[in-house]
């Protein structure tokens, strides 16, 4: 994304060690172009998951790249899902998110704390460390409902240009820590459980499709059946 971090790319990387499966798109939403902007999308599938979307979308004339991994577990493990995202919005703004979106409530699952929550909290103390002085702002409220579904400790920070350099390894902690929890993931067993898991899976997915700040723009730019149809794939 720009010449100043290929973000997907990093991405790709830290996911290097797993057998990532490319799922087939329609080849309208793999790369679309217009005069106001891109995107380019990729879907890829691996055990214990539905999808695992990467998508790179710039709007031309806002300066905004935005560039974003989202892991949809399946509905038969014990998994958050994987938020990662990089915002550029030259030369205003380097915007970041990292978390792991519980799909069980803490308070009813106390063990599901242990399990996604507490290293969520770990990696963004670690993450925070590293960026020091390079951050901005590291209490960013998202202008959106989304933020009802993220972790406590989501890491949700505006840095500066200086701090893009430690966004690669960052992006590979999150992930490497994600991916020890896939590697443990336990099947989901039990009815309660599940009924749980799947409806906040379903209100979290629908929520966050519905909220997202950047679709006015995003309709400006390609149309609105355009990114109906890609908040769709990504979602």
């Amino acid at each position: 994304m720009s010449n100043k971090i290929d973000f997907v790319e990093v991405v790709k990387k830290s996911f290097g060690a797993v057998p990532l499966r490319s799922i087939a798109i329609d080849p309208q939403l793999r790369h679309i172009q217009s005069e106001s902007g891109a995107v380019d999308l990729e879907i890829y599938q691996m055990d214990k998951f539905e999808k695992i979307v990467l998508s790179t979308i710039k709007i031309y004339q806002k300066s905004i790249v935005e560039a974003s991994a989202i892991a949809w577990p399946d509905a038969k493990h014990h998994l958050p899902v994987l938020w990662c995202n990089l915002t550029i919005v030259s030369p205003l703004m380097n915007f970041i998110i990292f978390d792991f979106i519980p799909m069980l409530d803490p308070v009813s699952w106390p063990g599901y704390a242990e399990s996604c929550l507490d290293v969520n909290r770990e990696l963004k103390t670690n993450a925070l460390e590293r960026l020091g002085d390079t951050v901005i702002d590291n209490n960013v409220m998202l202008r959106s409902k989304t933020m009802y579904a993220l972790s406590p400790y989501s890491l949700i920070a505006n840095i500066k240009e200086t701090g893009l350099s430690h966004v690669p390894d960052i992006t590979n902690a999150y992930i490497n820590a994600y991916l020890k929890l896939w590697e443990k993931a336990r099947s989901i067993e039990k009815s309660n459980e599940f009924e749980s898991y799947t409806k906040k899976r379903a209100a979290t997915r629908t929520l966050m499709k519905n909220n997202d700040p950047g679709y006015p723009k995003m309709v400006g730019a390609f149309g609105e059946e355009m990114t109906h149809k890609v908040f769709e794939a990504i979602f």
